[in-house]
């Protein structure tokens, strides 16, 4: 058999929003089955772990997902002005990144 022609995807590519994603992690080799597909991507076990961390305390989520940086520091200020602005932000920055 021939070498594969650029865009085509081996066994375990999927094409998503019209590029090929690999469900390899490239870090550690091992494979990872996303949990479900939504508008932003895939959703990983450690999402989900994200999520309730989220609704608990939102700045816990985005911390987790992003690290100490300016979306913790707007999701601190949103839950300091409302509980549901700031459960809302860090969700949405959980399923963007």
């Amino acid at each position: 058999m021939g070498k594969k022609g650029r865009g085509q995807a081996g066994p375990s590519t999927v094409k998503f929003n019209g590029k090929f994603h690999s469900h390899r992690s490239p870090q550690s080799g091992f494979a990872h089955s996303p949990v479900a597909t939504g508008p932003f991507g895939f959703f990983t076990c450690t999402d989900i772990f994200k999520f309730i961390a989220a609704i608990i305390l939102p700045p816990l989520g985005v911390f987790l997902e992003r690290g100490c940086n300016k979306d913790l520091a707007i999701n601190i200020l949103l839950t300091l002005l409302g509980f549901i602005p700031g459960i809302i932000h860090a969700c949405y920055i959980i399923c963007k990144f």
